[in-house]
């Protein structure tokens, strides 16, 4: 499936899950970093492509030449529409740069993962494993926590923690139930 798909069944979900829990209540900038942190998942198995042809790793190169092709600079005058698309053009650049860090993190710990799942490096192997996803959630967590606490007056809050891992989690393991629709041949597995 294409990480486009991904990404938009991701969002999908992420709705479904935020109306069905409208009435937790959570400090706002941890329900940032989830609703992140979930969007981010729903792409992060993807990190395993060889080729790095994945949309993870071309998200920052594609929101620069989609910005760099408009021309709002040189307008006096710009309507809402060409407003909307800026900002967005923008939001793709920033969320770009977050991502490139994290999948080449993430693509370097399959290398750890492999030795326990004994698959071969690639895609859809050690990172398209429960095994995988779960030591992705759980290390990406505990950095978006460290940085949730450094950005936030909050304090330690394991139910936050929490969250944040089963965030990324869910998105995750939807990733990989698309992917098993998308080709039935292929088994998500423990390891």
């Amino acid at each position: 499936m294409k990480g486009k798909t991904h990404l938009l069944l991701g969002i999908l979900m992420l709705v479904i899950i935020i109306f069905a829990f409208n009435s937790v209540v959570l400090p706002l900038g941890a329900l940032f970093f989830s609703i992140v942190l979930f969007i981010i998942g729903s792409i992060l198995p993807d990190s395993d492509s060889n080729n790095k042809g994945s949309l993870i790793f071309v998200f920052t190169q594609d929101a620069m030449n989609r910005a760099s092709r408009r021309e709002f600079h040189k307008k006096k005058n710009l309507d809402g529409v060409e407003i909307l698309i800026a900002v967005m053009d923008f939001i793709l650049i920033v969320f770009g740069i977050i991502l490139w860090p994290i999948a080449l993190i993430t693509n370097q710990s399959e290398k750890l993962i492999m030795k326990y799942t004994g698959r071969p490096r690639g895609h859809r192997e050690s990172l398209h494993t429960i095994f995988g996803i779960l030591v992705t959630s759980i290390f990406w967590s505990l950095i978006a926590f460290i940085l949730y606490l450094s950005v936030s007056t909050a304090r330690f809050n394991l139910g936050i923690l929490l969250l944040f891992g089963i965030s990324l989690f869910i998105s995750q393991l939807f990733h990989l139930i698309e992917d098993k629709i998308k080709d039935p041949s292929w088994k998500i597995s423990w390891k």
